[in-house]
C-alpha cells in the first residue's frame, strides 16, 4: 500500500518543483553538514597534537594518505554512483555522514521504499528512503550508545562460535537485498551475477588490474546500460 503522505504531497509535482523545494535544500544543508563533519574529523589529530605533542612526520602522513587512497580510491568512486539510485541526494549526504551504509542505511532505504509501495529513482523512492535513513540513523544512535557502555560485557559472554558468526552477517544482508532486487528486475540481476563470475575467473586472470579497478569498469558498462534502457524504455 502507498503511503498516503507521498501520494499528497508528489502527486502532480512536477521534478523543478521537487528540485526546488526538496532536492536543493537537500544539497545545501547536506552540503554544510558534510563540510562540519570533515573538519571535525580532524579534532582528535589536531588534540593528540596541540594537548599531548604526538604528531606524524610528513613522510608518514604521506605514506598514510598514500596508503589509504590506493585502498579505497575505487569505492570512492563506486559506491556514491552505485548507491545513489537507492539513497537519493539526501540520503547520500546522511548515510554518507553517519557511515554503515552497506549493512544499515541502504538496506533501512529499501525496506522504507518496499512497504511503502514506491520505486527506487523516483521523487516518492527518495523521500522514503530520506525517512527510513534518519530513522536508522537515530536507532543506530541510541542501541551503538548502549552497546558501548554494555556491549563488551555481552560479548565477553557469547561463545566463540557466536562471535566467529558475526563476520557473515555484511555478506548475508547483501546477500538479501541482492535477492530482492533480482526478483523485481531478473535482466539486470543475472548481469550482475554474470559479471561478478567474469571478474572472478577470467578477469583475474587475464587482465592486470586490481579487483577494485575491474569493478569500476562493470559499474560503468552497468550505468551505460541503465541509461540506455531508460531513454529507450525497455
Amino acid at each position: 500500500m502507498k503511503s498516503a503522505v507521498t501520494e499528497s504531497n508528489f502527486k502532480g509535482m512536477s521534478d523543478d518543483q521537487f528540485t526546488r523545494e526538496f532536492g536543493k535544500p537537500s544539497i545545501r544543508i547536506g552540503s554544510i553538514t558534510l563540510i562540519i563533519g570533515f573538519v571535525l574529523a580532524f579534532v582528535p589529530a589536531f588534540t593528540l597534537w596541540l594537548v599531548y605533542g604526538v604528531v606524524p612526520t610528513p613522510a608518514e602522513i604521506a605514506i598514510i594518505f598514500t596508503l589509504v587512497v590506493s585502498s579505497g580510491f575505487a569505492w570512492m568512486v563506486v559506491e556514491p554512483i552505485s548507491y545513489y539510485g537507492v539513497l537519493g541526494a539526501a540520503g547520500s549526504y546522511m548515510a554518507f555522514l553517519s557511515g554503515n551504509i552497506s549493512n544499515m542505511r541502504l538496506p533501512c532505504a529499501m525496506v522504507a521504499q518496499e512497504v511503502t509501495g514506491v520505486k527506487p529513482g523516483t521523487k516518492e523512492g527518495e523521500l522514503m528512503a530520506t525517512i527510513g535513513i534518519a530513522g536508522s540513523i537515530v536507532t543506530n544512535l541510541i542501541f551503538v550508545t548502549l552497546g558501548a557502555i554494555g556491549g563488551t560485557l555481552l560479548l565477553g559472554a557469547l561463545p566463540a562460535s557466536v562471535k566467529d558468526a558475526f563476520k557473515y552477517v555484511p555478506a548475508s544482508i547483501f546477500a538479501i537485498m541482492f535477492t530482492n532486487f533480482m526478483l523485481k528486475r531478473p535482466d539486470l540481476g543475472a548481469f550482475g551475477v554474470i559479471s561478478a563470475l567474469l571478474i572472478l575467473t577470467v578477469g583475474s586472470m587475464f587482465i592486470p588490474l586490481p579487483l577494485q579497478m575491474l569493478l569500476n569498469v562493470v559499474l560503468v558498462v552497468a550505468v551505460g546500460i541503465l541509461i540506455y534502457r531508460k531513454k529507450k524504455k525497455i
